[in-house]
């Protein structure tokens, strides 16, 4: 049943490309067999290139997608977290024997960390509340953290005693989560948040189910500008419509299922 759902796939897929391709040469060309010989050409020569092109493109979209609500997740989980269970996660990932525990920070060599995920985003207040707390006696002080504002990022690299960074998730995920294959701690339970409406509205115009109803539009336009006068509007239209379908069809954005089955 797969094999078959893959082959059938194919063959839509180049039945839309035909469809393109043939629109616009038989219109210009009016030799049939000339037309659909060249539109299976230069289907072949075009899924190979948008194949290449495509195949790295939704690879990386679906890595950064990924990454990003990793991000997000450990952000949360460290948000609705207590520092000290914050503390213990970063010393538990980083191993370090030499690794001093605190009351709100821990101290490898001549590093002070400071797990600072008491809001969405500091500020200089923050900053400067921050330089207060803690008597700083190592070189640096690694404040992570979910967001920062510019000028409380300013605020921090004006200070001469020590080196003293500001980490936003970002940072935190790709310097540290990510390199040392953290594991998303699970001290809370999220719900799953509702998506934008506006994107809602693109995963139902835009996947693989809405694809038929393009397709059959686009024929039947097609077929109808053999009996208009004024036929390019038509075809243009039925070129858009097949242009909607494939897309449709194959796009991964909107398609969070495996498209494996035909329509």
């Amino acid at each position: 049943m797969y094999k078959i759902s893959k082959i059938l796939n194919v063959i839509f897929k180049y039945v839309l490309y035909v469809s393109m391709f043939f629109i616009w040469i038989y219109y210009y060309n009016r030799q049939l067999v000339f037309s659909f010989v060249l539109s299976i050409i230069l289907s072949v020569i075009c899924d190979f290139i948008i194949s290449i092109f495509v195949k790295k493109r939704n690879t990386n979209a679906i890595i950064k997608n990924e990454e990003k609500k990793k991000i997000l997740d450990f952000s949360n989980q460290f948000l609705f977290s207590t520092t000290f269970q914050n503390i213990n996660f970063f010393c538990d990932l980083f191993k370090n024997p030499n690794t001093k525990k605190f009351k709100n920070y821990f101290i490898i060599n001549n590093t002070t960390f400071l797990p600072y995920y008491t809001k969405i985003e500091l500020d200089e207040n923050d900053i400067t509340n921050i330089y207060k707390s803690i008597n700083v006696k190592t070189k640096n002080l690694v404040v992570m953290c979910k967001n920062c504002t510019n000028a409380g990022i300013n605020l921090s690299k004006s200070v001469d005693n020590f080196n003293f960074v500001v980490l936003n998730e970002n940072d935190v995920y790709f310097k540290f989560l990510k390199p040392l294959n953290a594991t998303i701690p699970q001290n809370i339970n999220f719900k799953k948040n509702k998506k934008l409406k506006f994107k809602e509205l693109l995963c139902i115009a835009l996947n693989k189910h809405t694809a038929k109803g393009y397709f059959f539009s686009a024929f039947i336009i097609l077929i109808s500008s053999l009996f208009i006068k004024y036929k390019i509007y038509y075809i243009v239209f039925a070129f858009m419509l097949f242009i909607l379908c494939y897309f449709s069809y194959f796009n991964v954005w909107f398609n969070k299922e495996s498209s494996n089955d035909f329509i």
